[in-house]
């Protein structure tokens, strides 16, 4: 949702990207990738946060193509094509003089795994060098993102490429909050396996070809005035606005969550496949 990318900072790295602009991971070391992609890329808060951490990392240098998709229209207004067309404008200029000849383009297509492959991506003659794909993971396969990530290794993922992924985890005040309300409501998690925690327990058999380079979490403060950090914290363990009349129990779980310091944290992580 973009109230929450907006009501989290998507667009700072410094809050949404848990390694240094100022110290180049490992995984990131020597890493030029010329062909990006960023799978549900919305209205590029999180690209321009990758995009920067990747120039200060020195890794643009070869860049040659960055491919946005997202089939949510409805997020550019009464003029998709325009509104994605100021997207791939703030792309540019977050690259600036790093890559100055790299093509920017947006695909406003759904993304599905199809087979073994992903769809649009099979319509591409060239594979990916990093492909990015933050907080969608859910809407595919049985949420958990490791269809998603096994059918981007095996067909759409260049040699020596890199997959960066980014999946909220359980274990957080959140969502440990969220399944005590339904425990008690007598109802289960619709979608229990859209979280980090599954992804790793599972990906060392379940995706064959990649290797984790790195994983780390990022704990969100979420430093906004009251109301707004209630809401950002509703919209996270809800998907819905608050309502205290309608949903008094969703509400309550929302203060309890309220009372950490960090409420909420998510997963990032690379995977790589070999040369």
């Amino acid at each position: 949702m973009v109230e929450i990318d907006d009501l989290l900072e998507k667009h700072r790295p410094s809050l949404t990207v848990p390694w240094s602009l100022h110290d180049v991971p490992a995984w990131a070391r020597h890493f030029r990738p010329r062909n990006v992609i960023d799978i549900g890329a919305g209205l590029g808060a999180f690209t321009s946060s990758f995009i920067e951490c990747l120039k200060h990392w020195s890794c643009l240098g070869d860049l040659r193509k960055v491919l946005l998709l997202d089939g949510e229209q409805a997020l550019f207004g009464a003029d998709p094509v325009q509104g994605a067309a100021h997207v791939c404008q703030a792309v540019r200029a977050k690259l600036g003089a790093s890559a100055p000849d790299a093509e920017i383009a947006y695909d406003m297509r759904n993304v599905e795994v199809v087979g073994s492959y992903v769809h649009p991506l099979n319509d591409l003659p060239w594979q990916a060098d990093l492909i990015v794909a933050s907080h969608v993971t859910y809407y595919l396969g049985d949420g958990s993102g490791l269809d998603l990530v096994r059918s981007l290794g095996a067909h759409h993922l260049a040699p020596g490429g890199r997959i960066w992924v980014v999946i909220r985890r359980l274990h957080c005040p959140i969502y440990e909050r969220r399944s005590r309300t339904l425990e008690l409501m007598n109802r289960e998690d619709p979608k229990p396996l859209d979280y980090a925690e599954r992804f790793l327990a599972m990906a060392a058999q379940a995706l064959p070809g990649l290797k984790i380079l790195a994983h780390r979490t990022l704990r969100f403060a979420i430093n906004r005035p009251e109301p707004e950090r209630l809401r950002a914290i509703h919209l996270l363990m809800w998907r819905a606005p608050p309502d205290e009349v309608a949903f008094p129990d969703g509400w309550r779980a929302t203060k309890e969550a309220a009372r950490s310091a960090t409420p909420f944290h998510e997963e990032h992580l690379v995977l790589g496949r070999a040369e």
